[in-house]
């Protein structure tokens, strides 16, 4: 099951991939964007319900970010299709070692959308006639730390 939110207006989205961490512009995004959170559920089955479940589990969710940017930062987008790869490193682990990055979405209109721990899960340029604009695809999810044994208290988002 999935929600799927638009944030109206012109949103100008902002990455975690600067010195420190620091939130950079990845560019304008005139048309807004769609954010689809996704609701994940597992079935718990008991004897008495016959194989059926008796009952669904919240196991949190995540979420889908998909912005058509129009003017894109070069320099930034390489960092955030670096991180996302995990630069190269074969199995590594994209949020508990460290290439993750935080993703705001701050609109003229509508309140910030932030995303703690995100990256970059497709991306493709449409060709203009003046320049590209470049569909990004984020996933944003909660990230469970190395001692942590539920994503009850991390939050997916803030809307602030």
């Amino acid at each position: 099951m999935s929600v799927v939110y638009h944030a109206f207006g012109a949103c100008y989205p902002y990455v975690g991939v600067g010195v420190s961490n620091a939130l950079v512009a990845l560019g304008n995004c005139a048309k807004g964007g769609t954010v689809r959170e996704i609701f994940a559920t597992k079935p718990r089955e008991m004897d008495g319900a016959g194989g059926v479940p008796a009952d669904y589990q919240a196991m949190g969710g995540e979420a889908e970010i998909v912005l058509e940017i129009g003017a894109w930062d070069d320099t930034v987008g390489d960092l955030v299709i670096a991180r996302s790869q995990a630069s190269g490193a074969i199995g590594a682990l994209i949020g508990n070692g460290g290439y993750s990055f935080v993703l705001n979405l701050p609109s003229a209109i509508d309140r910030p959308w932030t995303f703690p721990t995100a990256k970059l899960e497709d991306w493709y340029r449409t060709p203009g006639v003046a320049s590209d604009n470049f569909v990004c695809k984020f996933k944003a999810w909660r990230l469970l730390g190395p001692t942590q044994t539920t994503s009850a208290a991390t939050a997916l988002y803030t809307r602030t």
